[in-house]
């Protein structure tokens, strides 16, 4: 394992790090002592970043009850801004008390790295900074970071502030946040990646749309579905063209891939198999070199030229369905619209946020015909199609 420092701090974390968001549930069963092990295993291996939210379910007790033994040896990043209605809320009341209960969760005096998890347009970044930098003086927190933001408001962080981290979902299935960074963050912070593996979809185990059990939240994942899941599919031929000769697996491939990028300091793998946790951790001893890049960048740019001309109509096929086999499947191909809308620069993310809120608790309350009706029509007016 190789470690290095998030500029302008003294947090020196790990090249791979472990995200806790499987401990939320949300790739369905779970096991909360199976987990501890792994997250123990992982220190093993010479993880030293650790990475959760106070929205994770039991995420940070889980985690905290993990490295106590070696708390002291860690860095514990968590998250703020979510509330359990889903909401937003950076107020300085909002991270002041969050904050509070996240210590107490986590069992320990100090959270190393405190990251705003989404988006609060309704607060004045000044005031959210200001709290931050109150929680910083009075040593409960080391440092702060971002993640989840629009471009602009990212920007508007480093010129209110100090982040030491940025983080955002860097795979080869999804560089659009990487590349939208601004250069004072990229040039300032350290990026920290997550989602190496596009939610396992690189491992090329995942080979039909749907594949899920009850419960796990790639069953609405845009990534999982129409061209973009044909796309994965050919990129992930690519890596095994790659890391065959180099006698490593594709997904080690696509962690190495994300390490290499310039200003990230680590990834996040989220896995919950101690096999695949191993898998993941070999990434660090896989050879990069120039010519993989430029084959590997190639086929990306190809990729994603191919998207930009067979999303748009596969946008407007959806929209102007109303024969779906149950709500599932609407609200699933109602949320795909909404991403790629936001990918392709139709919409901002925060013009269709509301719409998603209502589809999201439409997930377990369940769906009524003209309740999807009405979001698609609130779509095509939004849309320019």
């Amino acid at each position: 394992m190789r470690y290095a420092k998030l500029p302008g701090s003294s947090l020196e974390i790990s090249e791979i790090g472990m995200g806790c968001y499987a401990a939320s549930g949300v790739y369905g069963e779970f096991d909360r002592k199976e987990f501890i092990r792994l997250l123990r295993l992982a220190y093993d291996q010479g993880v030293t970043f650790y990475d959760t939210a106070d929205q994770y379910g039991d995420g940070e007790q889980i985690l905290g009850e993990a490295v106590r033994p070696f708390r002291e040896e860690v860095v514990i990043a968590t998250k703020v801004g979510l509330t359990p209605e889903g909401g937003r809320d950076c107020s300085p009341e909002h991270i002041i008390k969050s904050c509070e209960a996240s210590l107490r969760r986590l069992g320990t005096d100090y959270i190393d790295l405190y990251q705003v998890h989404f988006d609060d347009p309704e607060t004045p970044i000044s005031e959210t900074v200001g709290a931050l930098q109150k929680l910083k003086e009075e040593g409960k927190i080391r440092q702060y970071g971002v993640g989840h933001l629009p471009a602009d408001r990212v920007e508007e962080y480093f010129r209110a502030g100090s982040p030491a981290g940025c983080l955002v979902e860097l795979s080869c299935l999804a560089r659009e946040s990487y590349h939208k960074l601004p250069d004072i963050a990229a040039g300032s912070a350290g990026i920290i990646g997550f989602s190496p593996t596009a939610r396992g979809l690189l491992t090329g185990k995942i080979t039909s749309e749907g594949a899920f059990a009850e419960g796990d939240i790639r069953s609405m994942d845009p990534l999982f579905f129409g061209q973009k899941f044909q796309s994965a599919r050919r990129v992930i031929e690519e890596l095994r063209c790659l890391a065959s000769p180099i006698g490593c697996t594709p997904v080690q491939l696509a962690i190495r891939w994300a390490i290499e990028r310039p200003g990230v300091v680590s990834v996040l793998t989220g896995t919950t198999s101690p096999k695949h946790l191993l898998e993941n951790l070999g990434a660090v001893d896989v050879e990069w070199d120039e010519g993989m890049e430029k084959r590997l960048k190639a086929r990306l740019d190809e990729e994603e030229s191919l998207l930009r001309e067979k999303l748009p109509l596969e946008v407007k096929r959806i929209l102007q369905t109303d024969d779906y086999a149950g709500p599932s499947e609407a609200i699933r191909g109602l949320v795909y619209v909404m991403e790629n809308a936001v990918d392709l620069g139709w919409v901002q993310e925060k013009q269709v946020l509301p719409l998603f809120g209502r589809l999201w608790k439409m997930r377990s309350a369940g769906a009524k015909s003209e309740q999807l009706a009405e979001i698609r029509k609130s779509l095509l007016s939004l849309l320019p199609l």
